[in-house]
């Protein structure tokens, strides 16, 4: 185990912080505890240290960002990961040559912002849109995975208005057979 300490410049820090949270009004014994508690977050072992651990990592595994424009035609949660899936309608291209793009957000449980950005796409629905993903390097694999990080609203599709989205994919596309297999499977348990 390897020692730890603070530097004076963290500790000063750390007290200015703490007389700042006690207020005007706040006590010796206040400031106490609340120098307690940002040295205790402030540790290498704390949750809060552990958060940019995996945030870092987060970054690290990303090797590019890409936008893909198209209207959105289907939104929904996988049972199994808890990652929110957007189904795109977009260009016919090399490697979607009917012209549909399948991406995934971060895992949305306990994630406020992930929750917004699949609300965000559901409540788009029909719209044309800009997505902004990132390439994310799989885990064990040489494989990446289109994981969608931000999104633009370009208002409704109007070719699109009178149509049933979810008609419209193709659900024998093979990167969405999987998903869909599971999707099935999943409703057919409930």
């Amino acid at each position: 185990m390897s020692d730890f300490a603070f530097s004076t410049e963290v500790r000063q820090n750390v007290i200015l912080t703490a007389i700042q949270m006690a207020g005007p009004e706040g006590t010796q014994s206040d400031i106490k505890g609340n120098v307690a508690k940002i040295a205790n977050y402030l540790s290498p072992n704390s949750m809060l240290m552990s958060n940019f651990d995996q945030l870092e990592k987060q970054v690290n595994s990303v090797e590019k960002f890409k936008f893909i424009s198209g209207t959105i035609l289907y939104v929904d949660i996988e049972t199994t990961s808890s990652r929110g899936v957007v189904i795109l309608k977009t260009q016919p291209s090399q490697r979607n040559p009917n012209g549909q793009e399948f991406v995934r957000t971060d895992i949305s449980n306990e994630n406020p912002e992930v929750q917004d950005l699949v609300l965000l796409a559901h409540n788009a629905v029909g719209h044309k849109v800009v997505i902004k993903v990132a390439l994310e390097n799989m885990t064990n694999s040489d494989n990446k995975v289109r994981v969608m990080k931000d999104m633009e609203d370009r208002g409704e599709d109007l070719e699109l208005s009178s149509v049933n989205h979810f008609g419209l994919i193709d659900w024998n596309n093979s990167k969405m057979i999987g998903w869909s297999r599971l999707k099935r499977a999943s409703e057919s348990q409930v």
